[in-house]
């Protein structure tokens, strides 16, 4: 049977994109496959979430440090084997990477990112996108899809639905939560600060209802923060997905702010409060809106909190993600899947979109190969 190795990237703080990539090969260690993260340095590890996926290193594999001969590798890569590449991976890294394999498939969790390290233009001499041993894109919302099915329409797109573990980020009613407003200082801090100047001069707002700011912090610090928080400020900006919003969802917390692409059908007018892209001052009065309303009747942010939870936990739940996942791989590989994936797929066949799967215990973590 064909090896899946997800090549990742290093990261020293909390990132999102490894997190993604590490589930996915959970899922499919879980399901009898043999896949493994792929790391370029040795005895790197995330320490910011918890994981027991297989892992494998290799130096040809690093973001960025002088690739050695693609011969003289730490592991035996075989040509059935299927390589998986992130969308920022640089393209002159995987082309000699690619003549290990007849099998590629990129992993593109930010679809606005495609053409920072691949551009498609009509000079361009190699593209993984273009290569005729690519055989799939994954990706991660149905934004993200659209844009890479009108880019690249010659190749098969199919849509991972990222779960949100439901007992981390576990819901808490409205009238349990003790902060006011929380937003995260990421690349979008001009917006926040331009938003808490403009709330800061209506008549001691800021004063009665202190917005807490957090910077990058590990996943559980942030399920914490999310349970504690009534309303969750975000500035999404050409997003891939929007990962925080649907935590901060299923945390019963209000959002409110811009989708970014990514999040837009988790930000709808039910159960959030989307504000036009870039549009700063509607973002501030929606913030002081909610924040009076909290204080005066704050049931229906209640009630919108709710809806947010129910529609996280029936729509991004840990089985949806995992369905979606085995999904994809049986596109890809045909009939060359394991028996337990096979029976998990044969269980979905008779379900509704929300019904669980009967999950095998996790594997140990080990490094492989």
């Amino acid at each position: 049977m064909s090896r899946i190795f997800f090549v990742c990237p290093t990261s020293s703080v909390p990132t999102g994109g490894v997190q993604q990539i590490y589930r996915q090969v959970e899922v499919l260690n879980r399901y009898g496959f043999e896949a493994a993260v792929l790391h370029g340095e040795e005895d790197y590890r995330p320490h910011w979430f918890s994981h027991n996926a297989t892992i494998a290193y290799d130096p040809r594999f690093h973001y960025s440090l002088p690739m050695p001969d693609a011969e003289q590798g730490a592991i035996a890569i075989a040509p059935e084997d299927y390589l998986v590449f992130p969308e920022v991976w640089p393209r002159d890294r995987i082309e000699p990477l690619s003549e290990l394999v007849n099998h590629i498939v990129i992993y593109n969790q930010g679809a606005y990112c495609t053409f920072y390290t691949h551009s498609d233009l009509p000079d361009d001499s190699w593209s993984p996108y273009h290569s005729p041993k690519t055989r799939a894109i994954l990706t991660v919302s149905e934004d993200s899809a659209d844009y890479l099915r009108y880019g690249f329409p010659h190749l098969p797109v199919h849509q991972i639905r990222h779960g949100i573990d439901g007992d981390l980020f576990a819901y808490r009613p409205m009238a349990e939560k003790e902060w006011p407003a929380l937003l995260i200082n990421t690349k979008q801090a001009k917006i926040f600060q331009q938003v808490l100047y403009l709330l800061s001069g209506r008549g001691g707002l800021l004063e009665e209802n202190q917005i807490v700011i957090a910077n990058k912090i590990p996943r559980a610090d942030l399920a914490a923060a999310f349970q504690k928080t009534a309303i969750f400020l975000w500035a999404g900006n050409c997003e891939g997905f929007g990962l925080p919003v649907a935590e901060a969802m299923a945390c019963g917390c209000v959002v409110v702010g811009f989708h970014g692409g990514g999040a837009r059908q988790l930000m709808q007018a039910d159960r959030a409060v989307p504000i036009e892209g870039g549009n700063v001052l509607a973002m501030a009065q929606a913030v002081e809106q909610l924040l009076v309303q909290r204080s005066r009747d704050p049931a229906p942010l209640a009630a919108m909190g709710q809806r947010a939870a129910q529609y996280i936990r029936e729509v991004h739940s840990l089985d949806q993600e995992a369905r979606s996942i085995l999904q994809a791989w049986a596109a890809i590989l045909g009939n060359a899947l394991p028996t337990k994936a096979r029976q998990a797929l044969d269980q979905f066949s008779g379900q509704g979109p929300t019904g669980a799967i009967a999950a095998p215990p996790p594997p140990d973590s080990r490094v492989i190969f």
